[in-house]
């Protein structure tokens, strides 16, 4: 019996957590340039982590995640963030079957967006910051459910097309940034 109880155990020191998902969330886009920012926009959202156990409660680990949008109340038929972190994680609670874990991450991002009725897609690259908790219940040895909510934030950054920056009717560079917060489910295997 004692046996069975541990390898349920939600997670242990040297073990690989591997993390697949999807979910919802709200995107605020920031510009200087006039109808290129919108506020509150529905966004979907596919994230893959993995984390390695450096003990029962600390962790570190890589995330990436992907939100796009297709709602923009300007200039964007639609936009997307990609989000690579390096993510420190602390797990404060450890119980038989299920944790609770809290991340905080910082990485490179890019935006692109694709203006209405053009071919070609803009992209402005910065680095990010994000935070998140999470609720992880193993179903089985290996296999388990993971329930998370996250924000993040990426400074304003020069907007580009084909290496060349994109500037406004004034010839000023057109800057955009972003804030998102989600939330989502995802399967669990650990390792």
């Amino acid at each position: 019996m004692l046996l069975n109880t541990a390898a349920a155990q939600a997670v242990r020191a040297r073990q690989l957590l591997f993390n697949y998902g999807a979910g919802l969330g709200r995107i605020d886009l920031r510009s200087n340039a006039e109808g290129l920012g919108s506020h509150g926009s529905l966004a979907g959202s596919v994230r893959f982590s993995v984390s390695y156990a450096t003990g029962p409660h600390f962790a570190i680990g890589y995330q990436f995640e992907r939100l796009g949008s297709t709602e923009h109340p300007g200039l964007l038929d639609r936009y997307r963030l990609s989000m690579h972190q390096l993510t420190m994680l602390v797990r404060p609670w450890v119980r038989e079957r299920w944790l609770v874990e809290l991340s905080a991450g910082l990485g490179p991002s890019t935006a692109v967006s694709s203006p209405r009725n053009a071919r070609l897609q803009a992209r402005a690259s910065t680095g990010n910051v994000g935070a998140g908790v999470s609720w992880l219940r193993m179903l089985s040895g290996t296999m388990g459910l993971r329930v998370g909510a996250e924000i993040g934030a990426a400074p304003q950054e020069a907007l580009n097309l084909e290496g060349a920056p994109v500037t406004d009717e004034k010839g000023e560079v057109v800057n955009v940034g972003w804030s998102a917060w989600r939330a989502g489910v995802g399967l669990v295997v650990r390792f």
